[in-house]
């Protein structure tokens, strides 16, 4: 996993971009997890999240995925999953906003494109949120099993106006 660190008011709205994120393991879903200890634990547990995503599969069908009661925020690509294999990866855009403002849940958009396990490409588009009023003061990435293999992932700080 990849964890930042450091995520506090200075901004309201935090980007991160994923370029060419490749898992160890084949067939794994892309996830995103946030805490309110500075990093030291991540909240797992069923039900802190709610998820959504969709996307356009290579028989040009729409597919949707989502959850009241996830464990993680899903950067997922439909029903199918990412590759390992020379080739495929994934990179995305993830917006996190308002992070350290406690009144509200933290929410997510993302946009992205995967090279999946099949060795097809897609599109993918989602939000999710937090569910709990707490500040965010750092995220993880991370497969749904296994490590990251290689890729970047760079954090930036969006300036209040």
């Amino acid at each position: 996993s990849v964890s930042f660190t450091g995520i506090d008011s200075t901004y309201e709205t935090y980007v991160f971009m994923l370029n060419n994120v490749v898992p160890a393991s084949d067939g794994v879903q892309l996830l995103m997890r946030t805490s309110t200890d500075g990093g030291s634990s991540f909240d797992s547990t069923s039900g802190d999240y709610d998820t959504r995503s969709a996307s356009i599969n290579n028989g040009g069908s729409f597919e949707s995925s989502g959850s009241t009661s996830a464990d993680a925020l899903g950067l997922s690509y439909g029903s199918s999953n990412l590759g390992s294999a020379s080739g495929e990866s994934a990179s995305a855009i993830v917006h996190l906003f308002q992070p350290s403002n406690s009144s509200l849940f933290t929410t997510m958009s993302y946009t992205g494109v995967g090279i999946l396990n099949d060795a097809s490409a897609r599109s993918q588009f989602g939000s999710g949120a937090r569910m709990a009023t707490e500040d965010v003061d750092a995220v993880q990435f991370l497969m749904s099993s296994g490590n990251l293999e290689s890729g970047e992932i760079n954090m930036y700080g969006v300036v209040k106006s």
